[in-house]
């Protein structure tokens, strides 16, 4: 759908989900037995009230013990190009301004009313929507501070008063407005050690339908309001039309997902013994050591699926070389969702070497949309300039190996040429919310410095 219609549509959606009015059924997906469906009334006392589908059941109860994942009605939207963003250690994202500063943290709106008090020792990331699209490094434990104009700030951040930061390290003491302040990138924060025995701790997951994450110890809904508990005594108030999803039960990582270290990477259809071994070895060899990758080879997008990824930093889809036939638009369908708000929240996706029936499934996915244009085992592969975050440690150029494979950008969606050979672009990326889909064509059966190099750049991406 183009044109004013399809503007029509989406203001009208945007106002049903701020009205708190989502149409359709719920989805309660549960750990036993066949998913309840209805309209989400309620949620009280660790229960789900639903209004019933079935002829004799007014209403459905169900326990929240239960339930893997609540789904509601509604598409993702993205989110209002004024919000600024903070992402918390804890795992939250949260959208709306920053509206002041307090004795050792900042006053933050979010995007449905709530106003909270957020400790800077809470805080992994704080950003406008004008922030510099910049690759940082905050691994060494110093904060990094953004200006609107350019300037990079490295030190210790401490709140001066209501309006201004200060900044200091040995060689720098500067004060900065927070209205002049572009992003605040926060040291990692490593995750409380769990006592021996202890059951590990759980909360409630709520995501927003435009990419935003609260990482609640417990949620209500009532009157069409969703009240997200964060700890402290804090409370996030939002439409329920807002909401993508609900995760009962589960496990708090502690970290924020820019902080996770980890890779999923995704076999079911790969070469297990060739090109996935090979693949998952050379990213071992040049990732920094504090990093892991797990595997995993479900057939199907699910819950499970689901958990895993949500606790990594980015998803690895090794060459799908035994995809056989078929478009699999099932798999895309459970894919979509998921991607979307994992790509929103910061999550990188990798896929390496697609080609054919591949290629119509990362399109149905609404993950990338390209066309094969070409190969060349043995050719010089230009960086472009906007492929800067691929050439660390590579230079200006790597040669391709066997197999490599170049595509034509199509015009679906916004996308970057990030290494080209003639017409063909070897790597191509494509920005949705805070993370990358960056479509790789060496399918890694062979491997050299350059390209091994450009996968490790991928992953960290930023």
């Amino acid at each position: 759908m183009r044109g004013p219609c399809a503007a029509i549509v989406l203001a009208a959606m945007l106002a049903a989900a701020r009205a708190g009015e989502p149409t359709g059924a719920a989805r309660v997906i549960l750990s036993e037995g066949e998913p309840v469906e209805g309209k989400l009334l309620a949620i009280r006392d660790g229960k789900a009230v639903l209004a019933g589908q079935a002829p004799g059941r007014e209403r459905v109860i169900v326990d929240l013990k239960q339930a893997c994942l609540i789904e509601l009605p509604g598409e993702v939207v993205p989110p209002d190009a004024a919000w600024e963003v903070v992402e918390t250690h804890r795992g939250s994202v949260l959208y709306g301004r920053l509206i002041g500063l307090v004795a050792g943290g900042i006053c933050f709106e979010c995007d449905g009313g709530s106003r909270l008090t957020l400790p800077l020792a809470d805080l992994a990331l704080y950003a406008k929507p004008s922030a510099p699209d910049a690759v940082t490094d905050v691994d060494a434990g110093r904060h990094v501070v953004l200006a609107l104009n350019g300037d990079v700030l490295v030190g210790a951040v401490a709140v001066a008063d209501e309006d201004t930061l200060l900044v200091c390290s040995e060689l720098i003491r500067a004060r900065i407005p927070h209205r002049k302040v572009a992003a605040i990138h926060f040291p990692p924060k490593e995750p409380p050690a769990a006592r021996p025995g202890a059951p590990a701790a759980q909360a409630t997951v709520v995501a927003m339908r435009h990419g935003g994450v609260i990482v609640a110890t417990d949620v209500s809904l009532q009157d069409g309001k969703l009240t997200a508990c964060l700890p402290n005594d804090r409370r996030v108030v939002v439409p329920v039309g807002c909401v993508l999803a609900i995760e009962p039960n589960q496990a708090v990582t502690g970290q924020a997902l820019s902080s996770f270290r980890s890779v999923l990477a995704w076999g079911r259809y790969a070469d297990r013994d060739e090109e996935f071994a090979w693949t998952v070895s050379a990213l071992k060899e040049r990732l920094p050591g504090t990093w892991r990758i797990e595997e995993d080879f479900s057939s199907a997008f699910g819950a499970a699926f689901r958990g895993k990824l949500f606790r990594c930093r980015t998803l690895l889809i090794p060459e799908p070389e035994q995809w056989g036939g078929g478009a699999k638009a099932d798999l895309a369908a459970q894919l979509k969702k998921m991607a979307d708000l994992f790509l929103r929240r910061g999550g990188n996706i990798v896929v390496l070497g697609a080609q054919g029936d591949v290629l119509n499934f990362l399109r149905e996915a609404d993950l990338i949309d390209v066309a094969q244009s070409g190969g060349n085992s043995s050719a010089t592969v230009r960086i472009t300039p906007a492929g800067r975050r691929i050439a660390r440690g590579v230079g200006e150029s790597f040669q391709s190996v066997n197999a490599t494979y170049f595509y034509r950008i199509g015009r679906r969606y916004k996308a970057e040429s990030w290494a080209e050979f003639n017409d063909g672009s070897a790597v191509a990326a494509r920005r949705v919310g805070r993370g990358w889909v960056i479509l790789i064509g060496m399918d890694y059966y062979q491997r050299n410095d350059g390209v091994n190099q450009v996968l490790a750049n991928a992953v960290l991406a930023r």
